[in-house]
């Protein structure tokens, strides 16, 4: 058992990968860039996030003047929580994409969350997507962690 792990190991991760690159190519709309960087995450698969509660908190900022509401990076922070640290942001016409990623620990799998903004109407969150990376793992995805 332990000969055919070793023997599909370096091809499951090597699909992976290409999987990874054919989703980049097919649809950049979801944020994941055509040409990846080097350093740039790969995001097999995500889960998307609540965002309605979050616009109304955000429209109710906006009609009081909050500082933090007109800026895109700073509600795209604050969607995320003080511990993200922005790690790219794409514009893409009206839509403003936040990568913004956690700190890694030994007890929590580090997550990454992309946060889409659109300016059309003043700014409000058309959506939020949700990934992690396991300790033993590579790449971002949804799967449950061992």
């Amino acid at each position: 058992m332990n000969l055919l792990a070793n023997i599909f190991k370096p091809m499951l991760q090597w699909l992976i990968r290409a999987i990874s690159l054919s989703i980049a190519l097919v649809i950049p709309q979801y944020g994941v860039a055509a040409t990846p960087a080097a350093n740039d995450p790969i995001v097999v698969s995500f889960a998307l996030r609540p965002v309605h509660h979050f616009n109304q908190r955000l429209d109710d900022a906006q009609q009081l003047g909050k500082p933090w509401a007109q800026s895109p990076q700073q509600i795209a922070k604050i969607y995320a929580g003080q511990s993200f640290e922005t790690i790219k942001h794409n514009i893409e016409g009206q839509y403003h994409d936040y990568y913004l990623l956690s700190p890694a620990t030994k007890e929590e799998p580090q997550m990454l969350l992309i946060v889409t903004l659109d300016s059309q109407h003043g700014w409000h969150l058309h959506r939020a997507s949700l990934s992690w990376r396991c300790q033993s793992q590579a790449v971002f995805s949804t799967q449950a962690c061992q």
